[in-house]
């Protein structure tokens, strides 16, 4: 079981294509996304420890392993307006999407634009930038929006 997954491509954007490992369903779709200059690969021991009761998705990022490389700049934005899309065309909801530096960054993007289909995220050394101010506490609405993003529920750690 840990080594049976399949290879997919995935158009996102004109001349973008994706390229991902899904290995077969047994509990919830777990979205990988890797650093700047890694690829899919870098989480395989980590998607073979889980497969047996997740669904492991390796994503290489544009311009990075078996995914297409478009002409450059490759801008963050369009990182994530790529990954946006594959979960949407895909109709992947209720994941679990984690990132590494870049890919974390991503995916934080990814949930606040798709809340509705990302369940939780996990986020190893996420690069956070363009910090802008929030109004002040008492101008913010009280009711939660389905643009935003709730806090997290913690969970104890489970052995691997």
């Amino acid at each position: 079981m840990p080594d049976e997954y399949t290879l997919r491509h995935v158009t996102v954007a004109p001349g973008v294509t994706l390229a991902f490992d899904e290995w077969p369903a047994h509990g919830p779709r777990v979205v990988f996304l890797h650093a700047t200059g890694f690829s899919r690969g870098c989480w395989r021991p980590l998607a073979r420890r889980i497969a047996g009761r997740a669904q492991p998705t390796l994503v290489d990022m544009r311009g990075h392993g078996a995914s297409s490389r478009p002409p450059a700049p490759y801008l963050w934005p369009s990182l994530v307006d790529d990954i946006a899309e594959l979960i949407t065309a895909q109709d992947w909801s209720g994941i679990v999407l984690g990132g590494h530096s870049v890919g974390g960054s991503t995916a934080i993007q990814v949930a606040a634009r798709l809340p509705e289909r990302v369940a939780a995220l996990v986020l190893v050394e996420p690069v956070i930038t363009g910090a802008r101010k929030l109004p002040a506490p008492a101008a913010r609405s009280s009711a939660p929006s389905s643009r935003q993003l709730q806090p997290p529920t913690l969970l104890p750690p489970r052995p691997l």
